[in-house]
């Protein structure tokens, strides 16, 4: 075994630095112990799905069926039909009110311009639908719903995230404060306490 690097025998720590790549070449050169098998086609077989997962534009992506020897030998299998395109998504109801958190109360909810508020489309639609676009939705009460509700559906907007939070949105500029260390302050306005901090 040769050490390609000079090793100054002074530091215990450089000659370490210097056995590593000794003992790497040293089991380098000895002999792998053989792959079963099964072992081999399973990689193989797994290698060409993820791949396909991977590049789906490739469709059954012959080329990396035939690279993974998949083609011939003992782990012959034949191309894999291209998986599905995603499912479509669904259609948006007739007649939905939108709400977007950067609409206004004054539009007329649909699609271009929605509601701000979801209580608002609540209100306007009590057993109709509505559609959340993505994006925090505060409310500034508690939403109450009853029977005259009866059919109300609230759904998000497909492939986007909408949440509904009972939480308040804080407009907070942060500066660093005077205290030792990173610590940093902001004044909340129209907010009296913390219950969780204090």
């Amino acid at each position: 075994v040769v050490c390609c690097f000079q090793c100054p025998s002074a530091s215990p720590a450089a000659t370490m630095r210097c056995a590593a790549p000794s003992l790497l070449v040293w089991a380098a050169s000895s002999a792998p112990a053989p792959i079963p098998p099964d072992v081999d086609c399973g990689v193989r077989d797994l290698a060409y799905t993820f791949g396909m997962k991977l590049v789906p534009r490739h469709g059954s992506f012959p080329v990396l069926h035939d690279a993974l020897g998949l083609s011939q030998g003992a782990c012959r299998r034949p191309v894999t039909e291209a998986p599905a395109p995603p499912a479509q998504l669904p259609a948006l109801p007739a007649g939905a009110l939108f709400v977007d958190p950067a609409g206004s109360d004054s539009n007329p909810g649909t699609q271009e311009a929605p509601l701000q508020h979801v209580a608002t489309a609540v209100h306007r639609a009590p057993g109709g639908v509505v559609v959340l676009r993505g994006g925090h939705h505060f409310l500034g009460a508690t939403l109450q719903l009853g029977a005259g509700n009866s059919g109300l559906t609230v759904m998000g907007y497909p492939g986007e995230a909408a949440v509904i939070s009972g939480g308040r949105r804080l407009e907070a500029k942060w500066t660093k404060s005077a205290m030792a260390g990173n610590v940093w302050e902001t004044t909340l306005q129209g907010v009296d306490k913390v219950p969780s901090l204090l």
